[in-house]
């Protein structure tokens, strides 16, 4: 058998019907069988100890496991809620309960659906159960290494059944009656997200169905909500007892039969495994608990189940240690890349200053390296505009001014001779698209600035440059001046 299967169990007291249906919705059921213990018998052998020894013998392999309650377990009860949000209503159907019952609900475990919503509240069937007895069950499967994910009443399970396994129409309103080997099952299936209206009860072994039936479903149905009345009736289950003319007669509806394991699919081994049809429906329904409003789970209330949580955690687990070895590796490649870009690097770096210091005589500089100094001047002069030779580049227009510094302090820029006669001092050069502004000073003069007035007589006297206006500021013995140039012809 493959995985990817469910285990659905129907547990009553002394008997369990056991089925493995194939995980996807409306799954196959793939096999069943019936195990009983004798109550009397001193071994002690518990439905689950047996269940799993079945199990193993035949080589099922499964994901989940599921329980159905027989009817006994379970007490219903029609409510009504004041609420219609389905949390408020699971958050409160306790106390609802415990006003119902007139006992205290700590001693109960309580299942719920909603059947109804208006605007004034909600219509719920709950189901109480003891709860120690359910935790003593619950134990015992535990303990088999069968932890079910829901504990459901069978009653809810069979209303799911009839829903997923039975096409109904539009405008037919059925109500299913199935009779299993000593409980009556009444189900009228929603028209809408809500759980079916549904009741069910204990039949004696030797009662006289048909009587018990004719008696019981005219007063089921007045129970029921009035807006759809009941206009067919399909009996299901072992109906071999049922005087199926009789009961049309008295009851006025027409009766038809329905087969549930062959709605269910289920193989005619399987069925000679299991003789009562109806455990073994709820046993295949239970592993398909559907949406939140279809199905009623003890264990939300006494044992939440945290085998999904659980393996949730451990595949979280798995993850976060993959993803560990993954950017462990990633990391370890990078750091082999990096350090291999570092050699290359350091290899580089020795051979270019072995040529450096051969070629310049000079060690490699540490910090700015000549060409990275030469690399921003040139950004630096692009990003400014102009081209070596013409007039109004920023080469051109610094080579000007440097022409006539050097005529004004008497240097001699082909013999590489720079006296500075008047003590030149530049403190900024500030260029622009079409003005020339700089800023110094010169050496003082008792005879009448005339150092600074050589300057600006260098600078008039270029053919380059005219001179707009100056501005002079005695400073101590210094002249300081801040002259704006432009060129000529502009």
């Amino acid at each position: 058998m493959e995985q990817n299967n469910r285990l659905g169990i129907h547990l009553s007291q002394q008997a369990a019907t056991v089925a493995l249906v194939a995980a996807r919705q409306g799954g196959d059921v793939q096999d069943g069988f019936v195990v009983s213990v004798d109550p009397t018998d001193m071994s002690k052998c518990t439905l689950a100890a047996e269940i799993v020894r079945q199990t193993t013998s035949r080589g099922w392999k499964y994901d989940e496991v599921f329980v159905a309650l027989d009817c006994p377990f379970s007490t219903q009860h029609s409510l009504r809620s004041e609420f219609t949000e389905y949390k408020q209503i699971q958050s409160t159907i306790k106390f609802d309960v415990e006003e119902a019952v007139a006992t205290d609900a700590s001693n109960l475990a309580v299942a719920s659906c909603v059947t109804r919503k208006g605007e004034r509240g909600s219509n719920v069937t709950a189901f109480t159960a003891d709860r120690s007895v359910l935790t003593g069950l619950l134990e015992d499967l535990q303990a088999g290494n069968l932890d079910p994910t829901t504990m459901e009443p069978d009653l809810v399970c069979l209303a799911r059944f009839i829903e997923q396994q039975f096409v109904i129409s539009d405008e037919s309103n059925p109500m299913f009656v199935l009779l299993s080997q000593d409980v009556c099952y009444m189900i009228r299936p929603a028209q809408s997200e809500m759980a079916a209206e549904m009741r069910s009860f204990v039949l004696g072994s030797a009662s006289d169905r048909t009587g018990v039936l004719t008696r019981e479903i005219p007063i089921t149905k007045a129970s029921w909500s009035a807006g759809h009345p009941v206009d067919q009736l399909f009996l299901g289950g072992m109906t071999g007892s049922v005087d199926l003319e009789v009961l049309h007669e008295r009851i006025g509806l027409e009766v038809k039969t329905i087969s549930l394991t062959r709605l269910a699919q289920v193989s005619e081994t399987t069925v000679a495994s299991c003789p009562d049809p109806v455990r073994l429906a709820a046993a295949c329904a239970a592993t398909h608990p559907g949406p939140r409003h279809k199905h009623a789970d003890y264990r939300e209330d006494f044992a939440p189940f945290l085998g999904k949580r659980m393996m949730m955690q451990r595949m979280l687990r798995i993850v976060a240690v993959s993803a560990a070895v993954i950017f462990v590796t990633v990391g370890i490649q990078f750091y082999t890349k990096a350090s291999q870009v570092k050699t290359q690097t350091h290899t580089l770096h020795t051979k270019l200053a072995g040529e450096y210091r051969r070629i310049m005589q000079s060690p490699l500089p540490d910090k700015i390296t000549p060409h990275t100094k030469l690399d921003g001047v040139i950004r630096s002069l692009k990003k400014k505009g102009g081209i070596a030779g013409e007039e109004d580049s920023v080469p051109s227009k610094l080579t000007f001014i440097l022409d006539a510094f050097n005529k004004a302090m008497g240097a001699d820029p082909e013999s590489q001779k720079n006296p500075n006669a008047i003590d030149l001092n530049i403190k900024s050069i500030t260029l622009s698209s079409k003005t020339i502004k700089i800023s110094g000073d010169t050496k003082g003069s008792s005879a009448g600035r005339e150092y600074l007035q050589k300057l600006l007589d260098a600078l008039n006297a270029h053919e380059h440059l005219e001179v707009v206006n100056v501005v002079i500021q005695s400073d101590g013995n210094r002249d300081a001046f801040t002259v704006n140039l432009e060129l000529k012809g502009n």
